[in-house]
Formats: C-alpha cells, sequence, structure tokens
C-alpha cells in the first residue's frame, strides 16, 4: 500500500512554472543570503518580489494579498520555495502577523494592514518572549522574558524598557511586541502592541551577532502607543505573539536541519580518509545515524504539529515538543559536523580549506542562534566552548 501523496499533472505543470520563476527571480545561493546583515536585506527585498506574486500567502483570497491558489498548487509553491531555503519568507514574522490579524485584530486593523503583509510591503520584527504550555494545556508567558512594561494612560499606553526582536532587514516598520501591565495587586496582564518603528523613544543597538537572524535588542523610552494599535485584548498577548502561520500538511517540507543532517550524510559518504568514506568508520557511523534518528523524529513532530494546526486543533503541546526536540536535534547535528569533519566544519565559506563551502560552519552559528530564549549570546558561546555552567550546577556553586 502506498502512503506517498501523488501529484497530479496540473501540479507537475505548475511546478515547472513555479521552478522557472524562482530560477529567474531568486539567487541559487539564497540559503547563503541569511549569513549576513546585506544577505537579510536582500532577503526583505526579495520577499516583496515574491510577495507581489502572491506566494508568501498563496492560498488566501486575492482580496488579502494572497495568490487564491487551491490546496494542491499551494503545495507546489511552498515545495519550491523550500526547495530554495525561501519558506521561512511564508513562515516569518510579517506572515505570522497577517495570521495574527486575522484572527485577533479589528476591521480597521485587518484593511490597514493584511494585504501589505502578505504582499511582503512590510517589515516586522517580533518580540522574542518565552511562552512555554502548562499540563493543562494553557500558555504561560515567562515574565522575566518580556522587559517591557505598559503604563495605560487615556487613550493609550506609556512603554518602557528594553525587549529581544527578530526579524528580516536592518530596521523595521512594525515592532510587534508584548508589554506587561501591572494592575493593582493582581498578576502582570500582557498586552500585544504594534509598535511604529519610528516613534519618538525607541532605539535599536547594534551589537555583534552571530548571525543576522539572531534577535537584537530594542529600548523603549516612554513610547506612546495608541489602544487602537493594541491586537487583542489585555491578558492575550504572550498567545497573540505567538501566532504561526498554518501551512498544508500534505506539502513536502524538510526543515533546515532534516536537510543539513542528510547533506552531511552526503559528505560522509563522499570524503575519504585512509583510503575510505568518513562514514566507514563504525564511531562516526553512529554518530550520523544518531542525527539521522533525531532529524526524522523532529520532522515527525513537525508535521504532527501542523495536522493538527490544519485542523483547528490546540497545538500547544505539540509546538512546544516539537521546538524542544528541533533544538536537540540541531545541537545533535553541529557536534556532528564537528566530529565527523573535524576542525575544517568550524571554517567559513572565504577559507579555502572549509568543508563544503562553508556550510557546516553556517549550520553551527544557526544553531547557536536558535537556542532558548533567554540565554545571551554570550552565554550560549561560553557554554559552548565548555566556559558555562555545568548540568546540574547553580551559580551559587559556580
Amino acid at each position: 500500500m502506498d502512503f506517498s501523496y501523488q501529484y497530479s499533472s496540473e501540479q507537475e505543470e505548475f511546478r515547472e512554472a513555479v521552478s522557472r520563476w524562482l530560477e529567474d527571480n531568486a539567487p541559487a545561493n539564497s540559503d547563503a543570503l541569511f549569513d549576513s546583515p546585506e544577505g537579510a536585506v536582500a532577503l526583505d527585498k526579495l520577499s516583496r518580489v515574491i510577495g507581489d506574486m502572491g506566494w508568501l500567502a498563496p492560498s488566501e483570497s486575492s482580496e488579502h494579498g494572497g495568490a487564491a491558489l487551491s490546496a494542491d498548487l499551494t503545495v507546489v509553491v511552498l515545495e519550491e520555495l523550500n526547495r530554495r531555503s525561501l519558506l521561512s519568507l511564508v513562515q516569518g514574522e510579517a506572515q505570522a502577523l497577517r495570521t495574527a490579524l486575522i484572527a485577533w485584530g479589528t476591521e480597521a486593523q485587518r484593511a490597514g494592514l493584511v494585504q501589505s503583509l502578505s504582499r511582503g510591503k512590510r517589515s516586522v520584527w517580533r518580540h522574542d518572549v518565552s511562552v512555554s504550555p502548562r499540563p493543562d494545556g494553557a500558555a504561560v508567558l515567562d515574565h522575566d522574558s518580556v522587559g517591557l512594561s505598559a503604563t495605560p494612560d487615556a487613550d493609550g499606553y506609556i512603554v518602557n524598557g528594553v525587549g529581544m526582536f527578530r526579524g528580516l532587514g536592518n530596521m523595521p516598520e512594525i515592532l510587534w511586541t508584548v508589554a506587561l501591565v501591572h494592575p493593582e495587586e493582581s498578576e502582570p496582564l500582557p498586552v500585544c502592541l504594534l509598535v511604529d518603528a519610528t516613534t519618538e523613544g525607541v532605539t535599536f543597538t547594534s551589537p555583534r551577532t552571530l548571525s543576522p537572524m539572531a534577535a537584537r535588542s530594542v529600548e523603549f523610552d516612554d513610547v506612546w502607543v495608541l489602544r487602537t494599535d493594541a491586537l487583542g485584548p489585555e491578558g492575550d498577548g504572550h498567545r497573540i505573539i505567538s501566532a504561526q502561520v498554518s501551512l498544508d500538511p500534505n506539502a513536502d517540507l524538510p526543515g533546515w536541519v532534516e536537510t543539513e543532517t542528510d547533506a552531511l550524510l552526503d559528505y560522509a559518504r563522499a570524503t575519504e580518509s585512509g583510503g575510505k568514506p568518513l562514514g566507514a568508520d563504525p564511531i562516526l557511523a553512529r554518530i550520523l545515524i544518531e542525527a539521522y534518528i533525531a532529524s526524522r523524529v523532529s520532522r515527525l513532530l513537525r508535521m504532527r504539529a501542523g495536522w493538527e494546526r490544519s485542523q483547528d486543533g490546540e497545538t500547544e503541546r505539540t509546538d512546544a515538543l516539537d521546538s524542544l526536540w528541533h533544538r536537540g536535534a540541531a545541537s545533535a547535528l553541529s557536534d556532528a559536523a564537528r566530529q565527523v569533519i573535524g576542525p575544517r566544519a568550524l571554517l567559513s565559506s572565504d577559507d579555502p580549506q572549509s568543508a563544503d563551502g562553508g556550510r557546516f560552519e553556517r549550520l553551527s552559528r544557526r544553531e547557536l542562534t536558535e537556542r532558548e530564549a533567554g540565554d545571551s549570546e554570550n552565554e550560549v558561546l561560553a557554554a559552548e566552548i565548555g566556559m558555562g555552567e555545568k548540568e546540574g550546577q547553580s551559580r551559587e556553586n559556580s
């Protein structure tokens, strides 16, 4: 019995057209665009070009800025974008905000933003906060990860503090954020706010980062935000900012961990040491097998979360488990690359001795920048080279 998805002739014809368009309009090395600030800016511009085709929201109506494609043709667009490492444009901050606006926004907010977001015309940075599920399935916000407070004042809020944000480009147009409102004698209430990045009192810092996709610091000093720019009610801000784009579960969309695991396996087969492929060494073979298994379990969890989301089910637990396993699989893959390839795995693309054009050095940087929110990059790097806390060791005892 064959359980694989079967493509129709219409899908295959459409795939050829989509593939030709992407070959003409997208760079061949799209994956490398994630490695530099210039590349991140190029990705932001590319999202606008792809958005003009309606492919950032392929199944949405033309009224909402989408391509109004059928489910079958949407699968094709998603798969072709993913093959060129561009699926993150469909799943990124701007499209996640579009999803949140459709679910929680007012009619005026949707009319003003949904179409422009679908077309890639608005750049968005999203507040990087920590949300985890309780045993009963409810989402819980780690207040310490927020860093921003919102004081109600007449028709708006006065926002103060420092938050960490992620998004494309050097400068966003919209800061999608959560701030804590502190009522008297009760728990803080997270409120979701859409802040114009040019508002007086907003300051961007430019620290050195492992990747242009890493979280960046933004300071708010008495920033005035109208209540009409609040998305959803007070108390639900953490749920709203956790919105994700729902992708068709029929689409074959390997994540970057799966793709890079396959690349490492190919490298181990093609590269010899002592006259034998690297993968022939029994110790290295076991390391590769463990990395492969971890990547495939991550794939199953991601597919399960996608299916639940497509059925309008509760996905908090599955999303949390998927995220946790993904981080573990990414870490295992990064370690495996260094053990299998050796020091050359840490050489960047500008070094002629780098492995596979610096691919595995990019892998290591990406894994480091995706680690759990709350760890600073200094802490991540310290832990990576053995200078951080040991497992089970408290700060008091270190």
